[in-house]
Order: structure tokens, then C-alpha cells, then sequence
């Protein structure tokens, strides 16, 4: 019943679009069951035994999806049990229990099972075995019972309320509506939660409770305190035998209550963790889908910020990435998937995952990733250029010269000793010439002999934002402007694209009154392009 609830929760959480995608945990399907297993299981090494959607007891290989057998089974059997060593395989209902040989063959049928004066005669709470024993605990009837399946020897019976069954290395859980109630393997009462939606423990006695918005976890032994606790509304949780990995609702944490996110979509589907989270089983209405986990060892355990963005410098823009661990102890560079934030944006701030400094200051730059959060205290430093207005004006001075600040080359210089590689700048709508890219500067030739008649430089390449207003500060007003481009410039070298803006005005200046400087502004005005021309 627990994994039917389960997968109608799935398909809930995919209608709602609750998937978590795009994550650290790769988990590669590697093979799909013929049917769905959608009610009781259990897995031994890379085995299945399970009931299927047919109500038919079957036995698949988890690794090939192979059916390795296909018992004949009556369809009201609704609860199983398999020995450690495989050697009974036992289907229960209210009124029966039957067991099978290794070869998969009716060996005993039990009506009733009688002790002294006691007598347990309806199984539907079912069973679980004993670890590494041939002792079937059952529940039913308003009983609890032992009952060696060997020996076809009854160890004890005791009253008790009736429940779902589960067995650990030293206790016996018996699950009922809202309580779940704790067993020695002798029968002795140990424990009792109540008023709980669902409880799970694993085969080292570690214990899973879902209560009223919020899930607990306890350690072995220590069932008075939780150790860990999350407050979330949940509906179900299972605790995989070896206790490390819990599901609530269908998604995997550690037992600490620390969510696993995975790079699979399972949505629709309910899902199951074999031991150690070897195997992920997701189950639709048609099939169980087999993923390879291996124990989620490329999950997300610590984050930090590296070193290289302890100190910045105003007026530059970073590239930012974390350094996450995973618990196979392997340290890696993430990008994607970060989320960035600052305490204090008007000193550095983060845009489409790249910091821009500002101005001088400290700054807590935060980074968070898979609910993991790393911190680091950002000193920015004074931008050691010239100001832009600074840059402007010595860009004024060299223009009168014929070129710019930086640049290798003048107009009229010759164009052969310009040394670098093939570029244009071009427009959507035709414009455009050819040249050669040295530094940050392309230079075209249109002469014979071939001498230096164009040189354009884009300021964002030189890490510079200048404003329409700052431009003029220094330039004045043009002598001709068109503010009805709308077309798209880009800066080409080598066949890639260096830059690219969608253009709205050209603003054409005469440099000492003799040559010609055209400037670019984009949608807001922000200059983008500066070309020099000859006479």
C-alpha cells in the first residue's frame, strides 16, 4: 500500500513540476522491469523478488531486467517476505501464508498457526524474517508471532496491535495507521512513536519517522531524541537497509536529512533505494525502471569560494565559480547552477553569474548550491586606470595623432607590418570592411600601396563603459548624426565573433577638424564602437 501511496504522490509532484534537475548525481538506467512492481519487494545482491502489477510473485535481475521467474500465485497474496539466504520465499495474506523452495515450488501452506492456548489464524499485518535466520515474524489476528519456517517451530507469541512488519539487526517494527511500535527479537516491547504518518527502520536499527510537518531521524538505540530533524509536509519515508539514505516523498537525502539533487527526471514515478543506495527503482503505472547510483558518491558535501575572488579591482568584471566536494573526495569547479548574491551591490554586485566590481570597499559575497552555502569576505580595490573622463581625454590626444590610446600602429603606417589575424566589421544590413586585429585594434587597408586607412577599437574590449554624455563631455557634439540604424555590429576575428551589439545611432566627428571619427551608441547609449579614418 506504502508504494502505491507513493507513486500517486510522484504524479502529483509532477504535475506540480517539482523535479529536480541538472545536479552533481548522475544516475544511468540500466535496465527496466517488464511490469511494475507496485506493492511489496525485496532485493537480495543484484535480485528482485517482488509482487507485480498482475498480484504475481516474481524474481528479476536488477542489473539485465531479466525475468528470472515467474511464480504461479494466487492474485490475493498481498504481502512477501525472502530469507536472508534466499532459502524460503513466503507470500502472506489474511487467511494464509504459503512458502516456496529454491526452485521457486510450493513447499507448505499455513492456515493457522497455534501456541499453547493462542492461536493466529489471519496474517494481515504479513512478515518479515529474522536477518540471517529461517524466523518469520508475523502480525496479525491482534498478535505477534515467531514461527521458525524450518522447524515449523513457534518461538514465542504475544499479544500485540497489528501492523505492517519490519525487522533490524535487533528490533521488530510493527507499523500500523499512526503509531509504530518496537520490538525485541524475544518479543519485549522497547518503544513507541504515535501519532506519526510513517515510520521506517533500517536493517542497523536506525529509525525514520514522518510526523505533523517535520521528519526525524534517530540513531541506533537512542529512540527517546531525534538526532536530525526536517520540517517539511510529508507523507511518507523509507530508511534503506544499510541506514545511510532515507526518501520522503519520493526524494533522496542522507540520513542526516540533507536532499540529494539528481540529474534525472523522475517524474510520475514512485522511488525505492536498494542497500547503500546501490540501485534507484522508479515505478510508473507500466514498468520499474532500474538507475545505477552507487551509493550517490558524486554528491554535493561541502562548498567553497576559492581564494582568486578574495581581491578584485573596481571597474572589472569575473568570472565566478565554486569548489564543491563530493563524497567520493573529489573536489570540482561548478558554474552552473550556482546562485550568487552580495551583501552590499553598490561595491560589487553579480550579473548573469559574473561579478562586477564597483567601487572600493569589502563585501561578503555568498554562494549557494544544492543547499550547501559558502561565504567569502571580497576586498575591492580602486580601479588603478585613469577614470574614463581621464581616458577620453587621452584618447582625444592620440586621435589627433591618428590613432589610439595603446594601439601599435598609426594611419598611414603600413598596413603589411600590422601582424595578426584576419577580422571584419560588419553590420546585418551590409556594411562592412576587412582588416586585421593586433591587440585591441583592427586595421583596415583600401589603398595601393597599402597603408593603415581605418582603425576601430570597441571600448567594452578594453573593459570600458562609456555613456553618450561622458563621450560628449570630452568630443562635443557630432557634426552629423543618424539615430535610425536599429542594426545589429559586430566585431569578427578569425571567424568568431569577439563582440556584438544591436546599434541604434552613428555619430560622425572631424578630429582637428581633418579626420573623420565615427562612434557607435547602442539602445542606451552607451558607446560600442569607435572607428578613425584617413583624409
Amino acid at each position: 500500500m506504502k508504494k502505491i501511496l507513493a507513486f500517486i504522490l510522484g504524479v502529483l509532484m509532477s504535475i506540480s513540476g517539482l523535479m529536480q534537475v541538472d545536479a552533481a548525481v548522475t544516475t544511468p538506467n540500466v535496465s527496466k522491469l517488464s511490469q511494475a512492481i507496485t506493492d511489496e519487494f525485496k532485493v537480495v545482491g543484484d535480485k528482485l523478488y517482488g509482487i507485480g502489477d498482475r498480484d504475481g510473485l516474481v524474481l528479476y535481475d536488477l542489473k539485465t531486467g531479466t525475468l528470472l521467474r515467474d511464480y504461479e500465485t494466487y492474485s490475493s497474496y498481498s504481502k512477501l517476505a525472502v530469507s536472508d539466504d534466499e532459502s524460503h520465499v513466503v507470500l502472506m495474506w489474511s487467511y494464509g501464508i504459503r512458502s516456496f523452495n529454491t526452485f521457486g515450488e510450493v513447499k507448505e501452506e499455513i492456515e493457522k498457526i497455534e501456541f499453547g492456548p493462542s492461536m493466529m489464524e489471519s496474517f494481515e499485518g504479513g512478515g518479515d524474517f529474522l536477518p540471517n535466520s529461517s524466523v518469520l515474524i508475523l502480525s496479525g489476528d491482534e498478535k505477534l508471532t515467531a514461527y521458525d519456517m524450518t522447524t515449523n517451530e513457534v518461538k514465542w507469541m504475544r499479544g500485540a496491535e497489528s501492523g505492517n512488519v519490519t525487522t533490524s539487526e535487533h528490533y521488530i517494527l510493527v507499523e500500523n495507521q499512526n503509531s509504530g511500535r518496537l520490538y525485541t527479537h524475544e518479543g519485549e516491547f522497547v518503544h513507541e512513536w504515535t501519532d506519526v504518518n510513517d515510520i521506517s527502520i533500517s536493517q542497523n536499527d536506525k529509525v525514520v519517522v514522518v510526523g505533523d510537518k517535520m521528519v526525524s531521524s534517530f540513531g541506533a538505540n537512542s529512540y527517546d531524541k531525534p538526532i536530525h530533524s526536517l520540517q517539511v509536509q510529508a507523507t511518507i519515508a523509507d530508511i534503506e537497509s544499510s541506514g545511510q539514505f532515507v526518501t520522503i516523498n519520493n526524494t533522496p537525502y542522507t540520513f542526516d536529512l540533507k536532499k540529494i539533487y539528481m540529474n534525472t527526471d523522475f517524474g510520475g514515478k514512485s522511488i525505492d533505494l536498494t542497500a547503500s543506495a546501490k540501485y534507484v527503482l522508479a515505478t510508473d503505472w507500466d514498468y520499474t525502471y532500474v538507475y545505477l547510483a552507487n551509493g550517490f558518491m558524486e554528491r554535493s558535501i561541502s562548498a567553497y569560494i576559492p581564494s582568486t575572488l578574495q581581491k578584485l579591482t573596481a571597474g572589472t568584471t569575473y568570472n565566478t565559480s565554486l569548489m564543491v566536494k563530493v563524497a567520493s573526495g573529489k573536489t570540482t569547479s561548478v558554474k552552473k547552477g550556482v546562485v550568487w548574491t552580495t551583501d552590499k551591490p553598490q561595491i560589487a554586485y553579480v550579473k548573469d553569474g559574473k561579478i562586477v566590481a564597483k567601487s572600493k570597499g569589502t563585501v561578503t559575497l555568498k554562494a549557494t548550491y544544492e543547499g550547501l552555502t559558502a561565504k567569502r569576505t571580497v576586498t575591492v580595490l580602486p580601479d588603478p586606470r585613469p577614470s574614463d573622463y581621464s581616458w577620453l581625454l587621452s584618447q582625444k590626444a592620440q586621435m589627433v595623432r591618428g590613432t589610439f590610446v595603446g594601439s601599435p600602429h598609426k594611419l598611414y603606417g603600413d598596413y603589411a607590418k600590422v601582424k595578426g589575424s584576419a577580422g571584419t566589421f560588419e553590420s546585418d544590413w551590409g556594411f562592412g570592411y576587412k582588416g586585421r586585429h593586433q591587440g585591441e585594434f583592427m586595421f583596415t587597408s583600401s589603398s595601393k600601396p597599402q597603408k593603415i586607412n581605418i582603425i576601430t577599437m570597441s571600448p567594452s574590449l578594453q573593459k570600458r563603459d562609456i555613456t553618450k554624455y561622458e563621450f560628449q563631455k570630452v568630443f562635443g557634439k557630432p557634426r552629423n548624426s543618424n539615430g535610425d540604424y536599429w542594426e545589429t555590429f559586430k566585431f569578427t576575428k578569425a571567424g568568431k565573433k569577439l563582440s556584438g551589439y544591436y546599434i541604434e545611432e552613428v555619430a560622425e566627428y572631424k578630429i582637428n577638424n581633418k579626420l573623420p571619427m565615427y562612434v557607435f551608441y547602442d539602445s542606451n547609449y552607451r558607446v560600442r564602437y569607435i572607428s578613425l579614418y584617413s583624409k
